[in-house]
């Protein structure tokens, strides 16, 4: 209900839903007695795009990775920023205009995965036999068209032994076996 109090949804307003998937919020606009809602989505049902999936995360910069039982890690969604190892440098153009550059089919990014964390722009994960790999944009400084991007075009290994690992929009940490943490990214 946060977000309709965000918008200032009350009694007797006509509300235009955009994007608004199955209709969750349906209810909420009953309870604030609304005069109307016209719901608008440009799917007309949620749509499964795969099965036998055991951990799902979601990118703020539009791209989705999932992982399988069977440890196959998948991604979909925005390219934009080369988390879903499609380009062979960071390019700025695609990354300012991301809603043009979309995988729409799922795409296997990466094998022997027990875990995987998106980023904004990047991926990190861990395998079965306790490595830590990651690509995609890792960091950028500086304004539009900055020469200071750290892009990793395909899956690199950074630490072994790893049990645990967990992420961030610009950060990413690792748990070691020795118990010591190793973070990347943007180091606060």
């Amino acid at each position: 209900s946060k977000i309709l109090d965000g918008a200032g949804v009350g009694a007797g307003m006509d509300v235009l839903d955009v994007a608004c998937g199955t209709g969750v919020l349906f209810p909420d606009y009953l309870a604030r007695q609304v005069a109307s809602v016209t719901a608008v989505d440009i799917s007309p049902e949620m749509v499964k795009i795969a099965e036998n999936v055991v951990h799902v995360d979601f990118s703020q910069r539009d791209f989705v990775i999932y992982l399988t039982a069977d440890h196959k890690l998948y991604g979909i969604g925005s390219a934009a920023s080369g988390a879903l190892q499609q380009y062979s440098e960071f390019d700025w153009e695609k990354y300012i205009n991301h809603e043009h550059y979309y995988v729409s089919e799922p795409m296997l990014l990466m094998e022997n995965v027990v875990y995987a964390r998106c980023g904004q722009d990047d991926v990190a994960c861990l395998t079965v036999d306790g490595e830590v790999w990651i690509w995609g944009t890792i960091c950028r400084n500086g304004g539009f068209n900055s020469d200071e991007v750290y892009f990793i075009e395909k899956p690199r290994k950074v630490l072994e032994n790893a049990v645990l690992i967990t992420g961030g929009w610009f950060n990413h940490a690792a748990l070691l076996e020795d118990g010591t943490v190793w973070t990347w990214g943007y180091n606060f």
